[in-house]
């Protein structure tokens, strides 16, 4: 197999389509010739119930429920839930602390208040604890009095921490979408569509989807209208959700919840979620776009619970979960610290005003955000200098790196890059001096399900030796305790491990890997239609914006532009915490036509600042071709303030980049046939 720099070609792929069949699909549908193009490359054509189902999601998949989980277990689910309403007991909510948790939490929170519940939330420091249901939050809940805990986006794994809460009197009802174990937990009940055989629309809900679906049947089960004010709040969080977990949007169910979630968010009245678009750049009236969420207001989501600690004064998701109720009744005031009032002096609207606790929360998630980035860069600084040492970049087949004292919160985002910077699987594992435990996060490529590979080391251990490859001990006054240790997707997971562990399963992890198929390790730019620069417009742009939302599995269409020339002059960077390298570039790209004129629309490449340098030292003549995403570059926060009247322009968002004529665009079936075994 071929790795390294010269398997980057294999990223350039130009399907060709019959333009016989893209008239067809066009005359039949009233579509353009582009999202005719789209839709067949998305494989959405083969199926005309499909297509039509995706074109325009019926209205009923919004509040359909049954099908959500097993019937039994979700009727159990709501028939506690009324229970504790009408008896006021108290209630609460544990979340996994990242975006998908934290929306999921918000919406069980708003939608159990509407009934008066006495509710309050939790999450694990992920940063000590974690994810997954946690001792300390269980204990907390028994010593306040709690008789029911409701989890979200978690809980589906961990056996030990609900027979904990069951033996200190707690029911347990887990909320979550995460694949199910061997064993299932013995709580109250499991909502969770993954426990059902067949496939279904429910089986791609995010954490946030099944939240907002246990509301909806809640409602129906309380002989309740849901309230429109706050059904649009709640599809608002879970188009967040949904996104941040990268659910597939190839799914009417969710095409449907994102599309009506991303509108509801970009008219809404909700005081927490419009200083929280502010902070992110994005204007008051101006409508936001699915795609754009990702790289603004998820981060921010996401940051908090990262690297968050109450313990240490760092503000954690409780605080995310405040800032998005404010506006609802249940926002607690208290939680929102003034750590952070030095940011508030460069926000115009503050004028040093401390009054105004929506804005202040949004700015200290914001800060909080920073710091990630900050911590995350340092890691990607220190890898940097690891990967000679301890990758072979030439034939490994996953790219892992093992460091020392990194913030467990934040490796997924550097694992991430490294999948992205090297189109492998990636996983880093961190050790701790204090602790016989070792923290691992991985991301994979589309082609390869991590988490089965990593399942079935975790179930051949387990065979084999009679314990758990993942596990962690933690105190509790019942003394010490085991608890589950892995989960996530097959793009994404987490686990700890003990020390002693590690080379056994990075034994198993690698021989596993070496059984693939080389074809799933063929990663490629699926481009949509070859563009030139002169076709490129702001209304071009907006048309393509109609087509949304875009997401996981129905991406930004990505075009290629051929024989075009680049500014030699390009600015390389990196945030403000990279100190070692510089990966990112922007620059120019020029049309000049023959009346002299010449055409520039800015660019820029993240991760492509080596690539760009090198190809600029060519002779002054060469033309190069370019993969790109196109952008109306979004209006953002200036240094004294918000820039509501920028002007929208086009940028392009630079995938790869190479020389004219370098080589023609791969063939799928050529370039598989090319790779060599290892």
């Amino acid at each position: 197999m071929i790795f390294g720099p010269e398997a980057q070609l294999e990223r350039w792929e130009f399907t060709q389509l019959d333009e016989e069949q893209v008239k067809a699909i066009g005359h039949q549908y009233s579509l353009s010739r582009l999202l005719s193009r789209l839709l067949i490359i998305r494989g959405l054509t083969k199926d005309e119930g499909q297509l039509k189902q995706f074109l325009t999601p019926p209205r009923a998949l919004m509040t359909e429920v049954s099908g959500l989980a097993d019937p039994e277990h979700l009727e159990r689910a709501l028939s506690r839930i009324k229970k504790a309403i009408v008896s006021n007991e108290k209630i609460v909510i544990h979340g996994d602390p990242d975006a998908d948790g934290i929306t999921g939490t918000t919406i069980l929170v708003a939608g159990l208040s509407h009934f008066k519940a006495q509710v309050a939330y939790d999450f694990p420091i992920r940063a000590i604890e974690g994810h997954g249901l946690q001792p300390r939050i269980i204990e907390e809940a028994k010593d306040n009095g709690v008789e029911l805990l409701i989890t979200t986006d978690c809980g589906t794994k961990d056996v030990e921490a609900v027979a904990y809460a069951k033996s200190l009197g707690i029911d347990v009802i887990i909320t979550d979408h995460h694949i199910m174990g061997n064993i299932h937990p013995d709580a109250h009940a499991i909502v969770n569509p993954q426990m059902l055989e067949p496939d279904s629309q429910f089986k791609v809900l995010s954490g946030a989807g099944v939240s907002f679906k246990v509301i909806t049947a809640l409602f129906v089960h309380m002989n309740e209208p849901f309230p429109k004010p706050l059904r649009q709040y709640l599809l608002s969080l879970v188009s967040l959700g949904t996104l941040s977990d990268r659910m597939s949007l190839l799914v009417p169910m969710n095409r449907l919840l994102v599309q009506r979630g991303v509108e509801a968010l970009s008219e809404t009245n909700m005081e927490g979620l419009k200083v929280l678009k502010r902070v992110c750049g994005h204007g008051m009236t101006a409508a936001i776009h699915a795609h754009e969420l990702t790289r603004t207001i998820v981060p921010r989501l996401n940051a908090p619970g990262r690297i968050g600690n109450p313990k240490a004064g760092i503000a954690d998701s409780n605080l995310v979960v405040d800032l998005l109720l404010v506006g609802t009744g249940t926002s607690n005031a208290k939680r929102a610290t003034v750590l952070l009032n030095k940011f508030l002096t460069a926000m115009d609207e503050q004028k040093a005003n401390n009054q105004d606790q929506p804005l202040e929360q949004a700015a200290i998630v914001n800060e909080v955000n920073e710091e990630r980035k900050k911590i995350t860069s340092q890691i990607e600084d220190e890898i940097d200098r690891l990967i000679d040492e301890q990758v072979d970049l030439k034939h490994d087949r996953v790219i892992l790196i093992r460091g020392k004292n990194w913030n467990p919160g934040v490796i997924g985002i550097d694992a991430d890059r490294l999948k992205e910077r090297f189109m492998r699987p990636a996983i880093i594992l961190t050790s701790y001096p204090d602790s016989e435990y070792v923290r691992g996060s991985s991301r994979s490529i589309p082609g390869i399900n991590l988490y089965r590979i990593i399942e079935e080391a975790d179930l051949e251990f387990e065979k084999e030796h009679g314990r758990k490859l993942f596990l962690s001990t933690v105190q509790t006054p019942l003394g010490e305790r085991q608890i589950n240790a892995f989960g996530g997707h097959s793009q994404a997971c987490g686990f700890s491990i003990h020390q002693d562990l590690v080379e056994p399963f990075v034994k198993s992890l690698r021989e596993k890997m070496k059984r693939l198929d080389p074809v799933d390790f063929y990663c490629r730019y699926e481009i949509v239609d070859e563009l030139e620069l002169s076709q490129i417009s702001i209304r071009f742009i907006r048309a393509l914006n109609h087509m949304g939302p875009y997401g996981q599995h129905f991406d930004f269409p990505a075009f290629v532009i051929k024989n075009c020339q680049i500014s030699k002059d390009g600015k390389l960077f990196g945030n403000k915490y990279q100190k070692v390298r510089f990966p990112h570039v922007q620059f120019d790209v020029l049309n000049e036509h023959k009346n002299g004129y010449t055409q520039r629309i800015k660019a820029i490449g993240f991760g492509l600042a080596d690539k760009y340098q090198t190809l600029v030292q060519t002779d002054q003549t060469a033309t190069f071709d370019i993969i790109c995403m196109l952008e109306l570059d979004m209006r953002r926060p200036g240094r004294r303030g918000y820039q509501q009247n920028r002007p929208e322009t086009i940028r392009l968002n630079v995938k790869d980049i190479r020389l004219s004529g370098d080589s023609n665009v791969s063939d799928v079936t050529k370039v598989v046939s090319q790779l060599t075994e290892l």
